[in-house]
């Protein structure tokens, strides 16, 4: 299961829990509302007509029991669903406080519960819009209902200034409801946010950690075993042994030695933090690789650069140096002779593209370089995710475009500018 999959069933499943929570909540809603039309006439003394009610909460039971039904089949699980369905409960609550009392009901604050609602799970923009909703349906409620004990009072007298104190009063509370929930609501999801990515980049860290504890320990055994296999192939030197094979290994014998200490060497770079010049840079990136790829050319093309210096030029040459060998292996597996890489400057950034062939014929789609993936039919996908780990630590970037006849590593580095 890959990580945007385990994202979206990790969303479906929190909207499942939020239309959950809000069939309870509608369930209590009905209960009060059951209980008030038969508590009203004994308590109250008010004469209400339950007739009158039983078609909306009708409505609202069976709109109720329908999201319960689609909740156990994982179905209608979106936030526009949700708002929706806080727009109606919105609009039943006026309804039936039309019939029973307008703006004068004592229970007319319920209507504060779907703006809070809205507020918390639904967007900034659906939690304003169903807030002014509100305002708009008690504004009607108050001002467009016609009853004797308010069509009584004058825009001067004090009873009318009370009814307007209540619309304030609701107004005020619909538009702080929704502020202030929001806001926590968008703070409490942007700390999640970077607990989450905080908890990558350990998950990260360690695994890095692992690879160099790993390769300190691959450096170290693999120094014994070439000194012994060095001093067999000088004893087979004087042997009948075709010198052109001899020379051969001696060559790979060399390379693997030149490996070993441009570790060594690199530790010693990667804390001093070195900073140089792009051309610089780039020579040295050349140096090294016909070191190690002799036999295969680098197409290296790079616009005229400005008076610019890179940081952090040892890690950023493995990293390219890693990209580079995938690359150049993909290449001499559908015998290209040479790889391409091509050097552009953006603004304050260094862009650079390094292209090969698509010989496992994938289809053409673009994901990030730090999924394990790799260009080769054996191999680990290791050099893709050391480089991807330090392009990001360094302020970098990298992702993969695959077409169909080429695969391309898109790399952004950051430079600066005006300094030699």
């Amino acid at each position: 299961m890959n990580k945007f999959h385990q994202q979206l069933v990790a969303q479906t499943f929190t909207r499942t829990s939020q239309l959950r929570v809000l069939v309870n909540v509608r369930w209590f809603y009905i209960a009060v509302q059951i209980t008030a039309l038969f508590a009203a006439p004994h308590l109250f003394n008010l004469q209400v007509s339950p007739l009158a009610f039983l078609p909306f909460l009708l409505i609202l039971i069976i709109f109720n029991l329908a999201t319960l039904n689609s909740i156990r089949r994982t179905q209608f699980s979106s936030e526009k669903i949700i708002w929706l369905q806080l727009l109606l409960d919105l609009l039943c609550i006026s309804l039936l406080l039309f019939f029973s009392g307008g703006a004068t009901n004592a229970l007319v604050s319920i209507m504060l519960l779907p703006v809070t609602l809205s507020a918390l799970l639904c967007s900034s923009t659906k939690a304003w819009i169903t807030a002014l909703i509100a305002i708009g349906l008690y504004s009607f409620l108050m001002f467009g209902y016609n009853e004797p004990s308010m069509e009584n009072h004058s825009h001067m007298s004090p009873g009318w200034s009370h009814y307007v104190g209540m619309w304030i009063t609701f107004t005020l509370s619909a538009l702080v409801l929704v502020y202030f929930i929001n806001r926590l609501v968008n703070n409490l999801t942007q700390q999640h946010n970077q607990l989450a990515a905080l908890t990558d980049q350990q998950l990260r860290d360690e695994h890095l950690i692992t690879l160099a504890n790993q390769s300190a320990n691959a450096a170290h055994r693999l120094s014994t075993p070439l000194n012994t296999i060095e001093l067999l192939v000088d004893e087979l030197n004087d042997s009948a042994i075709n010198p052109m094979v001899l020379d051969e290994i001696k060559q790979q014998l060399n390379r693997c030695k030149e490996s070993l200490q441009s570790i060594r060497q690199s530790v010693d770079e990667h804390l001093h933090d070195q900073t140089i010049s792009l051309t610089d840079f780039f020579e040295q990136l050349q140096q090294q690789w016909r070191l190690l790829h002799p036999e295969h050319q680098l197409l290296l093309t790079v616009q005229k650069l400005p008076v610019s210096t890179i940081e952090h030029a040892s890690q950023l040459l493995s990293a390219l140096l890693n990209l580079l060998d995938n690359a150049a292996r993909e290449n001499q597996l559908q015998k290209i002779e040479q790889t391409e890489m091509q050097v552009e400057l953006d603004g304050e950034q260094l862009q650079i593209l390094i292209i090969n062939g698509n010989s496992r014929q994938l289809s053409e789609h673009e994901l990030p370089l730090g999924d394990y993936w790799t260009g080769q039919k054996s191999g680990l996908g290791i050099g893709y995710y050391l480089a991807h780990a330090t392009l990001e630590r360094v302020g970098g970037a990298a992702r993969l475009l695959v077409t169909n006849d080429q695969i391309k590593t898109q790399v952004t580095i950051p430079i600066q500018s005006g300094v030699q």
